[in-house]
């Protein structure tokens, strides 16, 4: 997890759905509209 999953936190490019409480059981990541665009870049698919 720290190896792939604090560096797309810290980029901003992800976040969580509980800020409050990260160490929840119930925690989930959802990503953000930069993480949209920067997957839309990689994929080729930029509008």
């Amino acid at each position: 997890m720290r190896r792939h999953l604090d560096p797309l936190l810290g980029a901003g490019l992800v976040e969580r759905t509980i800020p409050d409480n990260p160490q929840s059981r119930l925690q989930r990541y959802r990503i953000t509209d930069a993480g949209r665009t920067y997957l839309s870049t990689l994929t080729g698919d930029a509008e």
